[in-house]
């Protein structure tokens, strides 16, 4: 974390709803963790995972949290940036609103993602948006049946349709699961989301 110029520039929120006997501890490795971050934390009742990566979304529009910030970048806490120069570099184009992986583009399912006009599945548990394409008439965070599928028709209109976002390169999957990177070799993708790692792994460039 300490060698990523993403993280020096950014403020850190976080979307926190464990048991109430896991938040102490939670808390602590947070504050920890990001000691020298302005930090935020958002302490919500427990929900269960697609319900909670939907509604932390929805109420961060619609209550103005993004409100003053240039980009949002959000990632689930399983999930690691470990090469940032292709979104520091991209974000500093001005035609570009959105950093995205799509769940779809390479492991062959063969199938339109139900929902999505150009069969796009775009992965919710790691993007990079303007917050001004992030609308509460457009965002519909209980129109479908998962995270990604609600928030790809939610940018449809304001990112997808008009080529103002970017693919991050070798990051989809090559697996069935909607995971960024899986299939791939660690040291492969820039952003990794994965629930193990291999022994060692802080030390692969």
């Amino acid at each position: 974390l300490a060698r990523s110029a993403l993280l020096q520039e950014a403020d850190v929120a976080v979307y926190l709803n464990p048991g109430e006997g896991e938040r102490k501890e939670a808390m602590d490795i947070l504050n920890n963790t990001f000691a020298d971050q302005n930090l935020k934390v958002y302490l919500r009742a427990k929900a269960e995972k697609q319900a909670g990566a939907k509604t932390a979304m929805y109420e961060a529009i619609t209550s103005d949290f993004f409100s003053g910030y240039d980009w949002v970048i959000r990632l689930n806490p399983d999930v690691i940036v470990r090469d940032d120069s292709f979104l520091m570099q991209t974000m500093a184009d001005p035609s570009v609103s959105a950093l995205l992986i799509n769940c779809e583009a390479e492991w062959g399912g063969g199938g339109v993602f139900e929902g999505s006009e150009q069969g796009l599945r775009v992965h919710t548990d790691f993007f990079v948006i303007k917050p001004d394409v992030l609308t509460v008439n457009h965002y519909l965070p209980l129109s479908a049946k998962d995270a990604e599928l609600s928030f790809t028709r939610s940018i449809q209109e304001s990112v997808l349709d008009n080529g103002s976002h970017r693919w991050i390169p070798d990051a989809s999957p090559k697996s069935y699961l909607c995971r960024a990177g899986d299939g791939r070799a660690f040291s492969e993708s820039p952003i990794v989301h994965k629930h193990q790692f291999p022994p060692g792994f802080c030390s692969i460039p």
